[in-house]
């Protein structure tokens, strides 16, 4: 039996629940100690077209950076507690990955130490073979 491949674009299905997404966001808020927000300004951002093709790209990419991030944090965290730091380091993704969570995580620029241009040399070296 043939697989069907359904792909709905998130406009689309934003669109779809507007009915019944802005009555919620009118009414609803987080509190988080003394500070209160108020989910009306989602709602304000998500009225106007433009407005919510902007907020929710710049969401869906601060998710992107996340995952690259985190996972990295994660694995190294892994390798620490299970003392495989060397295996880890010794990977040949291992210093590229590395400078990518960095790059990520300062202000979206590379800054290289004297240890991180040797390793990025390295890395180039490795990349002609």
């Amino acid at each position: 039996m043939p697989r069907t491949t359904i792909f709905l674009d998130w406009r689309q299905f934003l669109y779809s629940q507007t009915k019944k997404i802005y009555p919620i966001l009118d009414t609803s808020n987080a509190t988080f100690g003394a500070y209160t927000v108020e989910f009306k300004q989602v709602k304000n951002l998500l009225i106007k077209p433009t407005d919510r093709d902007i907020a929710v790209k710049e969401f869906l990419t601060s998710q992107i950076r996340a995952l690259i991030k985190e996972s990295f944090e994660l694995i190294k965290n892994y390798c620490y507690e299970t003392k495989q730091v060397s295996k880890f380091k010794a990977e040949p993704w291992y210093q590229f990955a590395r400078m990518i969570r960095n790059c990520l995580s300062h202000n979206f620029k590379f800054e290289f130490k004297k240890h991180d241009k040797k390793s990025f040399t390295c890395l180039l070296e490795n990349s002609k073979n």
